[in-house]
């Protein structure tokens, strides 16, 4: 929880905690663990990358995928992901 950056009105839904003041959870997560990464290849090299360093430009590559299927850039995706998760409740799982 943000002591600093406020609440944004999207930000709200089952799973979302009510009783706080801030920004909270995040909008989406990918795997990061040690025990499965993911192969990366650069400079001839691969190997296998964890963390966020790795589940970062995994989203990227999500959104960049969208904003060429739409043919423009889509913006902050934030409120429109939990517009469908309200939406459509499958598309999404709790990890918790």
């Amino acid at each position: 929880m943000s002591a600093y950056i406020a609440t944004p009105p999207w930000q709200t839904g089952t799973g979302v905690p009510v009783a706080r003041a801030g920004r909270y959870t995040p909008d989406i997560s990918f795997l990061a663990s040690a025990h499965d990464g993911y192969v990366g290849c650069m400079n001839g090299g691969c190997g296998y990358w964890f963390g966020t360093s790795a589940a970062a430009p995994s989203m990227a590559g999500i959104t960049a995928l969208l904003d060429q299927k739409m043919g423009e850039p889509q913006g902050n995706l934030n409120a429109a992901i939990y517009g469908i998760a309200a939406s459509v409740p499958a598309a999404f799982h709790d990890v918790t």
